[in-house]
């Protein structure tokens, strides 16, 4: 018998805003996590990655529970960013019914003054990243003396992020009598050592769902040399259909450039990362879930709120750097039971990390040759012949029409419509136009790694398509120690306790 949200004791005012909102059923984690917290005194660690209905998990319980008589904040639920922190208000504010909760959102980089409204109008819930909650309860206008309910949404991350200071000192100030869950992708040792600091005793749930594989996932690897990636990209992006998604990059910087570089080329493409204003990020998340654009790149921390369950592809422009990271990243696409394409574009020197982290998260990938010409000029065709067909008779004018019989009196339609398409899409549909590329050869990870870089002489190697001995790495060479370069990037969560923000805990955390 297929369990429902009423069986798991959901009211029924949330039960009509959830029919409301097209939810039939309870997700894994969901009907795991929801009886939990609808009784009093149980605090929870739950394991499950993006994508499986967290928000919901503990989002329900948080209404039903909470009571809109007491003029004072209840429960709190923190996010690793802003973009999240939206999100999880956005979706728990459209679940609540007729109840009449008023929730309040704390981020950094908007202005304080709403903020401050909204906590003095008595909100009951409030959603936001650490590093402003705290700046509202130092200042005096959180109070958390009435607290039930404290949420820790994607705490992995936020340890990641440098959040550890702000965290530990909001656990301080909230009443010893809460009930506290907190929300993990994974439970490293880190995590582990949180939730005994966090929590009393706590029930340990895992959906069935959260495991690093993703069946709806198509998952496909290709090696090139680094200098080489840029084109490599656009080969992708030519011959993938009705391409969807997010590219993702190590760095802020990178960000800027790929995205300049894909919009030059013709590409329907935008950057999202921590160094632009909050109006300019609400509004390319926006012309993303409209599709009005198709390709988002993105740092892994800027891309954290993006909750678009259509997203058809993820391309690693730049390999992760963790398995936690390569896990969240995968899971952006297939979800909510839709299919996917999740892509790692992968140097030389980069093979044998990669394989490992293949191994620590169980996703395997599909080792293919790049498109080739012939087959990338093909693509660009077939995309050139729907957009000019898409426009062939519709709104005919006459006056055009006039000129083109006019010109067809004196030239051939061939030589006419050649000379259109040329002035159109210029020299994007010469074979001639798309960069060869070298295909890594096998002895490349032990004698090319200043290649890698784009140094060395250009255009030699292996071209034959389809080799994977690229991937097989010597011995000698997966033992090397390899230096590779990260991100500045920093928490791009809120504007509060940059400085302490800046003392990462784990190894790594800068390079989001």
């Amino acid at each position: 018998m297929q369990t429902s949200f009423k069986s798991l004791g959901v009211a029924d005012e949330i039960l009509n805003a959830l029919e409301a909102k097209g939810y039939t059923s309870p997700t894994p984690i969901q009907a795991a996590v929801i009886p939990q917290l609808l009784k009093p005194g149980s605090d929870v660690m739950g394991q499950a990655r993006t994508g499986t209905g967290k928000t919901a998990a503990f989002g329900i319980p948080l209404l039903q529970r909470c009571d809109p008589s007491i003029k004072s904040v209840q429960a709190l639920v923190l996010a690793p960013t802003r973009e999240l922190a939206m999100q999880v208000c956005s979706e728990m504010q459209s679940m609540q019914g007729k109840k009449k909760l008023k929730l309040a959102l704390l981020y950094g980089g908007a202005a304080m003054s709403s903020q401050i409204q909204a906590l003095k109008a008595g909100a009951h819930i409030a959603v936001g990243t650490p590093g402003r909650v705290l700046d509202h309860i130092r200042s005096g206008r959180l109070s958390l003396d009435d607290l039930q309910f404290l949420v820790l949404d994607e705490a992995d991350r936020m340890l990641d992020m440098g959040f550890q200071e702000e965290l530990e000192a909001i656990v301080e100030s909230a009443g010893p009598e809460r009930q506290t869950l907190m929300f993990s992708a994974t439970f490293t040792p880190e995590i582990r050592k949180a939730a005994s600091t966090y929590m009393k005793e706590y029930q340990m749930v895992k959906a069935e769902d959260t495991g690093v594989s993703n069946s709806n996932a198509r998952m496909v690897a290709y090696e090139v040399y680094g200098r080489d990636k840029r084109e490599a990209l656009r080969r992708i992006l030519h011959t993938s259909e009705d391409f969807y998604g997010l590219i993702f990059c190590a760095r802020k910087s990178d960000v800027d450039d790929l995205a300049q570089f894909l919009a030059k080329k013709g590409f329907s493409a935008e950057g999202l990362h921590g160094d632009m204003s909050q109006p300019a990020r609400e509004k390319v998340l926006g012309r993303l879930k409209k599709r009005k654009l198709h390709i988002l790149v993105a740092t892994d921390v800027a891309a954290r709120g993006i909750d678009i369950n259509d997203l058809g592809y993820v391309i690693n422009y730049d390999m992760p750097d963790s398995a936690d990271a390569l896990t969240h990243r995968t899971g952006r696409t297939a979800r909510a039971g839709r299919t996917g394409t999740s892509i790692c574009l992968i140097t030389p020197s980069e093979a044998s990390r990669f394989r490992a982290l293949e191994k620590r998260t169980g996703l395997m990938h599909e080792r293919l040759p790049l498109p080739d010409r012939e087959t990338v000029s093909k693509a660009r065709l077939e995309t050139a012949r729907s957009a000019v067909e898409r426009g062939v008779g519709n709104n005919p004018t006459p006056e055009y029409e006039e000129f083109a019989r006019e010109l067809l009196q004196n030239h051939s339609a061939e030589d006419l419509v050649s000379s259109l398409l040329r002035d159109r899409f210029r020299d994007m549909l010469l074979e001639s136009s798309i960069p060869e590329i070298s295909v890594p050869s096998p002895s490349s990870e032990k004698s090319g790694r200043g290649k890698n870089r784009g140094e060395g002489k250009s255009g030699k190697g292996n071209k034959k398509s389809g080799s994977r001995d690229g991937f097989r790495a010597s011995r000698k060479s997966a033992n090397r120690k390899r230096k590779y370069s990260g991100s500045s990037e920093k928490s791009e969560g809120s504007s509060g306790s940059s400085g302490r923000r800046g003392k990462l805990k784990k190894s790594g955390a800068g390079r989001r």
